[in-house]
């Protein structure tokens, strides 16, 4: 266990929650002189173990891309949905999930429990997670892959402009296996939208 860091990040939200009681710790999305943004526009945030990194504009090379490939009768067979969330400080979330198998629905406005398939076909309301998923907030990288990455995907919104929603995992620091409780909020527009 790390302890220096353990302590450092309960200084800090005793820190915030002192600096937070009556007033607005967060801008909404009227106030861009920090970089900040609400709701309704392209972002993201990062939370490790309730201290918050963000929200924050999203930066130029912020993207989702979403492709389907479909049978001869135009069922799917396979969909993947790759996230590049990225805010113009350091917040930032890159994973990629699947829904594979013949007739499967399409990624949609809807929570998705992410898996390690142990079958050729991803049943309802989950996704497979292709890699690892990393997520930085401050100078804090975390991953995770594989049965490690029992987490959840929330679409909230997902239409031919964007996708938003959000992402729920436990996660690692590579440098000394510590794990935190990670959650992601994201607004992005689409590079590719094939669905």
């Amino acid at each position: 266990m790390n302890v220096a860091r353990t302590l450092g990040r309960l200084v800090a939200g005793l820190f915030l929650a002192g600096m937070c009681m009556g007033s607005s710790c967060y801008p909404d999305s009227t106030d861009t002189s920090t970089g900040g943004t609400g709701g309704g526009g392209p972002s993201v945030e990062v939370t490790v173990d309730g201290t918050h990194a963000g929200p924050y504009v999203a930066a130029a090379d912020a993207y989702a891309d979403l492709s389907t490939e479909r049978d001869g009768t135009d069922q799917i067979v396979s969909t993947t949905l790759v996230l590049h969330a990225t805010g113009v400080t350091k917040a930032t979330c890159d994973l990629t999930v699947q829904r594979f198998g013949s007739g499967i629905a399409p990624f949609s406005a809807q929570p998705y429990s992410l898996i390690v398939p142990t079958t050729s076909f991803t049943p309802d309301r989950t996704a497979s997670l292709a890699g690892q998923i990393v997520v930085t907030g401050g100078s804090l990288t975390l991953t995770c892959g594989g049965n490690d990455c029992a987490g959840l995907f929330v679409i909230n919104v997902i239409d031919a402009t964007h996708l938003e929603g959000y992402l729920t995992a436990t996660m690692a620091d590579p440098s000394d296996g510590q794990t935190s409780s990670v959650v992601v909020t994201f607004y992005v527009p689409w590079r590719r939208y094939s669905p």
